[in-house]
C-alpha cells in the first residue's frame, strides 16, 4: 500500500522543530511564512512538510541524498500532502464527521506501542508534537479513510486470479516469523549513581530471589515493577526478532517458555524478563490469507482511484506554494 494517499495517512510522528525567523514580523505574516503551501485557503505547515519528507527519506534504502534526489523527495512530500488536504476537504463537503470516541480509540491503539504514558509523552516531546496536534492528525486521517472507503472501495472488485497472483508473487509476506511473548519487571535506574543505584540493584536482586523461590511472576510484577505494564502483570505482548532492544532479545531468545532471564540492563533500567509464549515460524496458507489479500487489493484499487480523483481536484484548486519553506 505504497501509494501517495495511503502513505500520507500513516501516523508519522517524525516532525522537525520549528525554527522561528530571526527578525520580528507581524503575526499574520509569520503564519504565512511558516506554511509550505495553502490549498483552497487551508494551510499546510512546514512541520507537516518536514514530517512527510522525513517519512519518505526513511522509506528509501539510501543514507546519503544528492541535492537532485532530495529535491525530488521534497516535491513528492508536498504533492502527497496537497492530495491528502484536497481529499480531506471533500470529506468535509460530504458531511463526514469523526466522533471523538473514534479518535480516542485510535490514540489508545497508538499508545499501546509504548510501555507507559510517560514514554508516550516523552516521544511526543522529543519530536516537538503536542498531543493536541496528534489528535488533529488522527481526526483528519480517519475522515480521509472514511471518505475513500465510501466513494471508492465499493467500486473495486478483486478476481480470484488477482488474489492468487498476489499470494504467489509475495511469498515473504505470508511467512510468519518466530514470535516470542514476554513479561518483565522493571526497576528504573535513569541517571542513578551511588546509594540510589545500589538501592535499585538491591531491589531487583531481591525480586530475582523471590522469582527463584517460585513466587508468582505476575504478582511480583504488579507489586514491584516500575513500568506501566505492571497492571497486566508485566505482559509486553509478542515480539519478532529486531523489534526488541538487542540486550533483551539476547536474553530471551534461548529461554524456554516459563523461564526467567537473569538481570538485564538497558537504557530504561534493570529488568527481569520471562518468556511466556513462543510461536514458531510458519507459512500462512492461501486459504487463510485470502480474505486479507482481497481487502488489501480492494484498498489498493480504491487508493488508485482516489489519487486520480485528487489529481482532478488539484487542477481546479487554488494552490499556493511557498518555495522558501520547501
Amino acid at each position: 500500500m505504497s501509494n501517495a494517499i495511503q502513505a500520507g495517512l500513516r501516523l508519522t510522528l517524525t516532525v522537525a522543530m520549528l525554527s522561528l525567523p530571526a527578525a520580528p514580523v507581524p503575526a499574520e505574516e509569520t503564519a504565512r511564512q511558516l506554511n509550505c503551501a495553502v490549498v483552497n485557503g487551508a494551510p499546510i505547515s512546514r512541520e507537516e512538510c518536514n514530517g512527510e519528507l522525513e517519512r519518505l527519506k526513511r522509506s528509501r534504502s539510501v543514507r546519503l541524498f544528492s541535492p537532485a534526489l532530495l529535491k525530488e523527495i521534497q516535491q513528492e512530500a508536498l504533492d502527497n500532502l496537497i492530495r491528502r488536504e484536497l481529499i480531506y476537504q471533500e470529506s468535509r463537503k460530504g458531511g463526514i464527521g469523526v466522533a471523538a470516541t473514534a479518535v480516542d480509540e485510535e490514540l489508545a491503539r497508538l499508545k499501546t506501542r509504548f510501555a507507559n504514558e510517560m514514554e508516550f509523552s516523552s516521544a511526543l516531546s522529543s519530536l516537538h508534537v503536542s498531543e493536541a496536534s496528534l489528535r488533529n492528525i488522527v481526526e483528519r486521517g480517519i475522515a480521509v479513510r472514511t471518505y475513500i472507503d465510501r466513494q471508492f472501495a465499493g467500486q473495486s472488485t478483486v478476481t480470484d486470479e488477482e488474489k492468487k497472483g498476489y499470494y504467489r508473487s509475495h511469498p515473504d509476506t505470508f511467512k510468519r516469523p518466530l514470535q516470542v511473548r514476554i513479561s518483565h519487571i522493571l526497576v528504573r535506574t535513569g541517571g542513578m549513581t551511588g546509594k540510589a543505584r545500589a538501592e535499585a540493584e538491591k531491589k531487583i536482586e531481591g525480586i530475582r530471589e523471590k522469582v527463584g523461590k517460585g513466587e508468582s511472576f505476575d504478582a511480583l510484577a504488579r507489586a514491584y515493577s516500575e513500568c506501566g505494564s505492571k497492571e497486566q502483570g508485566g505482559d509486553l505482548g509478542f515480539f519478532r526478532r529486531g523489534e526488541m532492544a538487542r540486550v533483551v532479545e539476547d536474553a530471551v531468545m534461548d529461554l524456554k517458555v516459563g523461564e526467567t532471564s537473569g538481570i538485564v540492563e538497558d537504557r530504561f533500567g534493570l529488568h527481569l524478563i520471562r518468556l511466556t509464549d513462543r510461536k514458531p515460524e510458519q507459512v500462512i496458507a492461501y486459504e487463510a490469507a485470502e480474505g486479507k489479500i482481497s481487502e488489501y487489493l480492494k484498498q489498493e484499487k480504491a487508493m488508485e482511484k482516489a489519487n486520480r480523483y485528487a489529481g482532478d481536484l488539484r487542477k481546479k484548486a487554488r494552490v499556493e506554494i511557498n518555495p522558501a519553506e520547501m
